[in-house]
């Protein structure tokens, strides 16, 4: 019970020591914090010690109860229905929880900001009231105090005897606190996480017109993984890199000053565009069901990098897509690409459960071949039917084929065909960035050879009724 006291002076230290000076408005002793952000900056340090909803509040009436019991009977017979009474009241430990990481980086900042302040509390430190113990050491009390709780009721119910109401009390009140410590653990988890998102949304710095809005100031952004790699196994200095719940972060942190700069080091990739070229290598030995690699990337080769695989442990980034890209970089262990590899794989399924933005389905099997790679997709005829741009040709299928051993047809020859479409409205095919209209082609039939990829064509000449005619009977 004395202990309950105990914690209670310490909370009425921290308001006469602490939040009242720092509070003052009085000319004879002001605040060393400036007054336009005085009441924000020792809210935030000190979170609800004496503010609604009040720690000291609770904590108070619970320790005047304890008191009361112990005037009353000398030899305390039970304590477990003050428990009870109390216990569903200290609602304020979780919202002290919440914000503890933040008071403390305010703490740190306005310190090594503003010489007054910094003053203050080394002088306020040194007092005898202060008991040699910095001001950290009384912010963590709350938090630790909920804690203790369960291992004095412990204590307790092994010396009561049977009969006694505390037998049936104590085990309550224990489950209660316990269950309140793992609200107060998840709730600072949500909230260590909303405050390093909000810092690095703030630091983050992107090159220009290279901006992306990440939200991650967005209430249900997570961070799932963190962590250090590098350009090449050698390499002295480090890239940050950040798996969010929908996309995977590259950085690189520098220091300006005393002041940290965070550099977006390759454009973030959303997680439905990621894909990792080791995870076929990876996965497998961690039990995980394999993730299929892509070939989606105009001009990326699979062998670029195995010189490198011989040293360290590469990790290499694809960026499916529009304006993709790939990135070889390097855990320092195997034991850290193993990591990766899980939480990247894991997020990605949770998102393919959640959003089902990826149902795998295999349209052609065998057929295509690293001599004839699959460039390009797009449906046509009400989505019954597929083209493909390839290699070597454009080629058709049946979306969902009746003769499972139908193999696709080509249409075309070609070569390196990267994007195509069909405009089935205006009976038009378009391949590539280039387009050439009908007349261009009746006028000057030899350009087809020239650039046998960069097609626009209409369906007035024979040759090109043939090639929409084989789109729609292949």
């Amino acid at each position: 019970m004395y202990t309950e006291r105990d914690f209670v002076k310490d909370l009425e230290y921290l308001r006469d020591f602490w939040i009242l000076p720092l509070r003052s408005s009085n000319a004879a002793t002001p605040s060393p914090i400036p007054e336009s952000r005085k009441e924000k900056t020792v809210r935030t340090i000190f979170s609800n010690i004496i503010d609604t909803p009040s720690i000291h509040g609770v904590s108070s009436k619970f320790a005047e109860a304890l008191t009361e019991r112990q005037k009353k009977h000398p030899v305390v017979r039970s304590v477990g229905d003050i428990f009870l009474e109390y216990v569903p009241q200290f609602e304020p430990f979780i919202v002290y929880g919440s914000n503890q990481l933040a008071g403390k980086f305010e703490f740190e900042n306005e310190r090594s900001l503003n010489p007054f302040f910094s003053k203050f509390v080394d002088e306020t430190e040194r007092r005898k009231e202060s008991r040699k113990l910095e001001l950290n050491g009384y912010l963590t009390k709350p938090t630790t105090r909920l804690a203790r709780y369960p291992l004095l009721l412990e204590n307790v119910l092994k010396y009561t005897e049977a009969g006694n109401p505390d037998k049936d009390d104590i085990p309550v009140a224990m489950k209660m606190i316990r269950d309140l410590l793992t609200r107060v653990n998840a709730e600072s988890g949500k909230a260590e996480n909303r405050f390093n998102l909000k810092r690095l949304h703030e630091q983050l710095r992107f090159r220009p017109n290279e901006r992306v809005d990440l939200k991650l100031t967005d209430e249900k952004r997570e961070l799932v993984f963190k962590g250090t790699l590098k350009k090449s196994p050698t390499d002295p200095s480090d890239i940050q890199a950040y798996l969010f719940d929908h996309a995977m972060l590259l950085v690189r942190v520098k220091m300006i000053g005393k002041k940290e700069e965070v550099k977006v080091y390759r454009r973030p990739i959303p997680l439905e565009l990621l894909s990792i070229r080791e995870m076929d290598e990876v996965i497998p030995k961690l039990g995980v069901v394999k993730r299929p690699s892509s070939s989606l990337i105009p001009g990326s080769k699979t062998g670029a990098n195995d010189g490198a695989r011989k040293e360290g442990f590469p990790i290499t980034f694809r960026h499916i897509g529009k304006g993709g890209y790939e990135l070889t970089l390097y855990a320092n262990t195997a034991g850290s690409r193993n990591k990766w590899m899980e939480h990247i794989g894991e997020q990605q399924s949770i998102l393919r459960r959640r959003g089902d933005f990826y149902n795998r389905s295999i349209m052609s099997s065998g057929f295509f071949s690293a001599a004839n790679r699959v460039n390009c997709v797009a449906p046509f005829d009400g989505g019954r039917k597929l083209i493909y741009g390839t290699d070597s040709g454009i080629f058709v299928s049946d979306r969902r084929a009746k003769d499972q051993a139908a193999k696709p047809v080509r249409v075309l020859d070609a070569t390196s065909v990267t994007q195509i479409d069909v405009l089935e409205e205006y009976q038009l095919l378009l391949e590539s960035k280039r387009t050439r209209t009908l007349k261009e082609a009746e006028e000057d039939p030899e350009s087809l050879q020239l650039f046998p990829d960069r097609y626009m064509l209409g369906s007035s000449s024979g040759m090109l009724r043939q090639v929409l005619g084989a789109l729609h009977h292949n």
